[in-house]
């Protein structure tokens, strides 16, 4: 036993030796980024601030550091690749490094790479507040402020909601934590001391067995005598900063970083709209009960305290909101229950007869199939999506486990940009249509002939890396537009990015076809997706022919 014990030690022994003689494994190289947070205004160093770094492929395992007095941070250890780089500070913006928009500048790390010294120009936050008043000066509380945020240039052109509040006790709304950027508000509000107009019918009401309201034919009304209208029968107009209702003429609030942008507003009342609505002719069976909506910004909004009340068969009065244009929902039901809900656009002025509420005027028929541009079977899930061109808005068909879709209430005639969401790793290459017209993902409905689309999908996305250049140097920080061959009809098919510290850049998920890269310098108040914008840019610009799951590597001169 003991000999056995000395031959394993002497064994144990002799391994180490040899392994002590072998050449050891060198470490890893690891690099490091260190700079100084400053006011993006002042350009002080700022105490306080909460660094954070990352490498781009793991966004969550972050490291945090908080600088001093100097303003410095400074992370090391790190292995080579590309990081993400973020800041936060009490009354400045959560923000990238150099961000743009949803863009920003990755920092490279590695052999040649020099990622000290960096300047991390911090925004303070921006604010819009305001005081919301009534034609006597009087504050006007509990009134709904809707901002809205004006689309990023070369976005389709619409205005976004950006946040929504209600007035305090002395008429007071804030709106914080903004980035420099365009801005709208619209106030929406009932007058406190409002007094309506009797209904000018007699009506005799009953509830069927869902519950629903409404006229018996048996019972006819019977008019009432005239009754005056109260002076105080007024409503508010949705108003719009600097004090305007109509929508065209809202001010827009352009703010800066850091700024403190005071919007106060005016509301004056006018009188409240008194207007009957023919929906059916009088010997229908159908009754009908609904509200009104009113488009804010391009957006639909209701909260009118107006009354959609069915006075006789096939004839609605509308009282309580202000004159306008409206959109009118309907809810038909008769005796054999309910029937699908009926929308359309309506004008309505105080004592006036709004004349047959056109039912047949709108909605278009839309359905069709998806499929992909190979043999596999079509998607079951996901959507297409229509929106409008000069609206904005959206109009959504889910995908069915046969791969197909409808367009729940059809849509309206018009330009439509078609896309197709949520189908894994694959986009819309192709589109064909019956009943409209198509140019490349765009889509003409002319009439209310019934629409049949075809939206085929790929999966054979390309991808396109490159370098930014300058005098032969790479350039961070700079725009990168990947422009289709026919801008104006396949929108969805651009690509934007923006080149990281060491002047490299990527542009993912590219549908195969002609395309010319594009590097802009201060190219981001640009409309990017405009032909007569792009036009002095293209000549100079980089042409690359995508291939079914091809990846390209190009050098683009800086413009």
């Amino acid at each position: 036993m003991m000999r056995f014990f000395s031959l394993t030690l002497v064994f144990v022994l002799f391994a180490a030796a040899l392994a002590t003689g072998q050449p050891q494994a060198k470490p890893p190289a690891t690099f490091e980024i260190s700079g100084t947070a400053v006011d993006s205004l002042t350009g002080q160093p700022l105490t306080g601030v909460h660094v954070a770094v990352a490498q781009v492929t793991a966004r969550n395992n972050f490291r945090i550091v908080v600088t001093g007095e100097d303003g410095k941070f400074f992370f090391d250890g790190l292995a080579r690749g590309k990081y993400a780089l973020t800041a936060q500070r009490i009354g400045y913006l959560t923000q990238s490094f150099d961000q743009h928009g949803q863009y920003s500048t990755s920092i490279a790390v590695g052999p040649g790479q020099d990622a000290r010294g960096l300047i991390f120009r911090v925004r303070p936050q921006a604010s819009i507040s305001g005081q919301v008043v009534d034609e006597h000066n009087e504050p006007v509380r509990n009134a709904r402020v809707i901002l809205f945020q004006q689309s990023a240039p070369g976005e389709p052109e619409r205005q976004a909601v950006r946040g929504r509040t209600t007035t305090d006790d002395e008429g007071v709304f804030y709106f914080a934590h903004l980035f420099p950027e365009k801005y709208f508000i619209a106030v929406e509000a009932e007058p406190w001391y409002a007094q309506r107009q009797p209904i000018n019918f007699a009506r005799t009401i009953y509830a069927d067995s869902f519950g629903n309201r409404s006229v018996p034919q048996d019972s006819p009304p019977q008019p009432r005598e005239d009754v005056p209208k109260s002076p105080l029968d007024v409503a508010y107009p949705v108003t719009y900063y600097p004090g305007v209702t109509d929508p065209a003429s809202a001010g827009s609030i352009a703010v800066t970083a850091g700024e403190k942008f005071t919007a106060d507003i005016v509301l004056q009342p006018v009188p409240a709209i008194h207007s009957r609505i023919t929906v059916a002719g009088p010997d229908s069976k159908q009754h009908f009960s609904g509200d009104l909506r009113q488009r804010v910004m391009g957006d639909t909004f209701g909260g009118f305290s107006a009354s959609v009340i069915e006075i006789s068969p096939g004839v609605l009065e509308v009282s309580g909101a202000p004159p306008g244009h409206y959109e009118l929902n309907l809810n038909t039901y008769d005796e054999t229950g309910n029937h699908p809900a009926i929308k359309g656009e309506i004008d309505l002025a105080d004592g006036t007869e709004a004349g047959s509420f056109q039912v047949g005027a709108a909605p278009v028929a839309l359905t069709g199939a998806v499929k992909f541009d190979t043999d596999e079977d079509p998607p079951t899930r996901g959507s297409i999506v229509l929106r409008n061109r000069k609206s904005g808005e959206a109009s959504v068909g889910n995908i069915s486990d046969h791969g197909e879709f409808e367009i729940q209430g059809g849509v309206q005639p018009g330009s439509y940009d078609v896309t197709a969401s949520a189908f894994n790793q694959s986009l819309l290459s192709e589109l064909i249509a019956t009943g409209a017209k198509v140019t490349g993902h765009s889509l003409e409905i002319k009439d209310n002939t019934p629409v049949k689309l075809t939206a085929v999908l790929t999966r054979g996305l390309g991808q396109v890396t490159g370098v930014a250049l300058r005098d032969d140097k790479p350039v961070a920080g700079i725009m990168i537009v990947l422009v289709p061959e026919d801008p104006l009809h396949h929108a969805q098919l651009f690509r934007r990015d923006q080149s990281d510290s060491d002047g490299t850049f990527t542009l993912p998920s590219v549908v195969p076809g002609k395309y010319t890269v594009l590097a802009i310098a201060d190219g981001w108040e640009l409309d990017y997706r405009s032909p007569d914008v792009l036009k002095p840019y293209m000549a100079h610009g980089t042409p690359i022919q995508v291939e079914d799951k091809g990846k390209y590597e190009v050098k683009v001169n800086i413009q």
